[in-house]
């Protein structure tokens, strides 16, 4: 099963090499120059790369900001706009001015290669549609799995195929300094919340430990493995003592204040963690969930990440049940955003998939006791009770058929569901996808 989510689409368009032009050497190896592109199309941002014949250091721009994408290579510069300066029509020629400074004291020649972020060749190729529904799944899977990639922090890998993305909060740490670089931001926004992230890849790897011969058939099980071990190796990083758990990275109000790029960020980014002096049983759950399923999905591809992952979860199932304690009322930052009203739901969750990763029926005891009856309305980040939350409860419905209930209904009603999410009402949900898509999404990294 899959998760179904926006896949913001954003294509680049690269125009040709311009040349610098108007070069003015100021001396000691200062120079002047401009780059003049004659548009054939509105901008809509843009990213425009510059190639020097020499090293150039000091470069700036009245109209954009300097990023150097190899710092080991200072022949190459990268110019992206201020929030200002993104828009630039066809009525006029988009003259950059640029400054720089060379090491040998000569002036440069340079081209200049201009993107415009609101259209690009850039292509990520689509699944055929070789099951034969209505829907080409195969397509959304990819496009899940990519808007993973969009929400990437952190230094981003070679394999990054998201052109507009770049290296952002490299400077993430904890209050003694631990690298909390990585993980996800959330909700189109700059933080890094631990609970909805651990809870979101805890589903992600309970999919693919359940329909891998999807993900295969597909082509996207590499892609899927790499999407899930992203968050997985920050979660791990989050655990910083057995009884320590950093579970946010940056401040809600001061990030919800910034409309800009994560790149872009200049704000405080304080680090949060539940401790045994200020539990939070409900996100040690959660953790405990993701990364004892996973352990169970790379236990053949990669058994020393899968012994990692397992001896974690572990220690952190054992801290949350040891400790109990709500972690928003410890936290008290994330209470505005995630906040949580009970933890047994969690704990349980992390004592079944510890069941199932270890056959010890202490684990499966544990998961009985703390599992509540109450009302179900929705499996979510912070409730797992069911019958909400549209993609989420059509995995459960399917999970529910593998195990032999009310199979012939509860598959039609998770296939009805997603065909909603798809377009059977006339409404797609999906960024990028199909007939009717949202235009106008949420997310400030675009």
């Amino acid at each position: 099963m899959i998760r179904w989510y926006c896949f913001l689409s954003v294509i680049v368009c690269a125009l040709d090499a311009t040349p610098m032009v108007q070069v003015t050497d100021k001396g000691n190896g200062v120079f002047k120059g401009h780059f003049i592109f004659n548009l054939t199309e509105d901008l809509v941002g843009w990213k425009i790369q510059i190639d020097f014949s020499k090293a150039v250091t000091g470069l700036t721009s009245p109209v954009s900001k300097e990023y150097v994408k190899d710092s080991s290579n200072e022949t190459v510069h990268y110019l992206v706009n201020k929030d200002h300066t993104g828009i630039q029509t066809t009525k006029h020629q988009f003259d950059v001015m640029i400054e720089g400074t060379t090491k040998d004291g000569s002036v440069p020649s340079a081209h200049a290669f201009l993107q415009n972020m609101g259209h690009d060749n850039y292509n990520v190729p689509t699944p055929p549609n070789n099951d034969g529904t209505k829907y080409n799944y195969n397509e959304v899977q990819m496009k899940s799995i990519m808007f993973y990639r969009a929400q990437r922090s952190g230094k981003l890998p070679a394999n990054n195929q998201i052109p507009w993305r770049e290296d952002s909060a490299l400077n993430a740490r904890g209050q003694n300094g631990e690298d909390l670089t990585g993980g996800w931001y959330d909700a189109g926004d700059h933080v890094k919340f631990g609970f909805p992230q651990a809870s979101a890849v805890t589903l992600l790897t309970w999919g693919l430990l359940q329909y891998k011969d999807a993900y295969k058939a597909s082509g996207q099980l590499d892609d899927m493995y790499d999407c899930i071990r992203w968050l997985l190796e920050w979660l791990l990083k989050c655990h910083t003592g057995q009884n320590e758990l950093y579970i946010q990275v940056g401040d809600g109000n001061l990030d919800h204040n910034f409309w800009g790029r994560p790149e872009d960020m200049t704000m405080a980014r304080p680090s949060f963690k539940v401790t045994s002096d200020k539990p939070g049983s409900d996100v040690a759950g959660e953790y405990a969930a993701a990364m004892a399923v996973a352990s169970m999905v790379f236990k053949d591809k990669d058994p020393v990440f899968s012994a990692k992952l397992l001896n974690h979860s572990k220690q952190i199932y054992t801290f949350g049940k040891t400790y109990p304690g709500i972690y928003s009322q410890s936290v008290k930052e994330a209470g505005p955003f995630y906040g949580s009203d009970e933890y047994k739901d969690e704990v349980a969750v992390g004592a079944a998939m510890l069941y199932l990763a270890t056959n010890n029926t202490q684990y499966l005891t544990d998961a009985e006791s703390f599992h509540q009856h109450g009302n179900q309305w929705g499996q979510s980040w912070g409730s797992k009770f069911t019958a909400s939350m549209v993609a989420n409860n059509a995995f459960m419905a399917l999970i529910a058929v593998e195990a032999g209930i009310n199979p012939t209904q509860y598959r039609n009603w998770a296939k009805g569901q997603i065909g909603y999410v798809l377009g059977d009402t006339g409404r797609n949900y999906v960024v990028g996808f199909g007939v009717n898509p949202p235009s106008h999404e949420h997310h400030r990294a675009v």
